[in-house]
């Protein structure tokens, strides 16, 4: 939950948020699912737009207990990652979205994410690492076509890219002492690369030199 409550209280998270809820073409009495939804921050500004008694918050995105045709707009976020059948997942939510409704999806693309400095091939290494910790590391580079694949219209692209100068804040951002610690652990990197790579990136830090950049992409489309 705090990792959830960090990333959602950043500047640079703010922006794709705000341009998702745009996307989704809110108005008073919009009736929206916001669909794995965390700790509930995104349904709170949803519900500036649309009054909370149009907001409905649900997390098992697989085995929605809803009914069929019944929201104007369904909003999920970093969520699909999660889905070890991606496709399923979207389907559901296309299922209990009205005729005309916008499905929005945002989820991270993590084979795109490169810091600099760094050893290339050690970076190469732990962000492929991290994107198959995950049932479906690059899922947002695929929703335009499951959107295709089932039919919606007006489908976009809408790419949202993540930027940090700051290596403690993208430290904390992507859980990177968890994800080291593991690729440590599984031996996909040894102790003595994960420290000299750390240092680089720390003294880079210092002098005011670290960039990390990854791909954010929300696909909006309509039923």
């Amino acid at each position: 939950m705090q990792y959830l409550e960090n990333f959602d209280s950043l500047p640079e998270t703010q922006v794709f948020k705000e341009h998702s809820y745009q996307y989704l073409g809110l108005k008073a009495g919009s009736v929206v699912l916001d669909a794995g939804c965390g700790p509930g921050y995104d349904s709170l500004r949803m519900a500036a737009s649309v009054g909370s008694s149009g907001l409905i918050q649900d997390r098992n995105i697989c085995d929605l207990d809803l009914p069929d045709n019944s929201f104007d707009g369904v909003r999920v976020e970093r969520t699909l990652q999660l889905v070890a059948d991606t496709g399923r997942g979207i389907d559901e939510l296309i299922r209990v979205l009205r005729p005309g409704g916008t499905l929005v999806a945002i989820d991270p693309d993590w084979e795109t994410f490169v810091v600099d400095p760094g050893d290339r091939d050690i970076t190469r290494k732990f962000f492929r690492f991290c994107a198959d910790q995950f049932p479906d590391g690059s899922s947002g580079r695929k929703f335009y076509r499951y959107f295709r694949e089932r039919n919606l219209r007006d489908v976009v692209i809408h790419p949202e890219p993540l930027i940090f100068h700051d290596f403690s804040l993208a430290y904390r951002v992507l859980n990177m002492n968890q994800f080291l610690a593991a690729a440590v652990e599984q031996s996909v990197l040894s102790q003595g690369e994960v420290e000299a790579w750390e240092q680089e990136l720390k003294s880079a830090d210092a002098a005011g030199n670290f960039t990390f950049t990854g791909m954010m992409f929300a696909v909006s489309g309509r039923k």
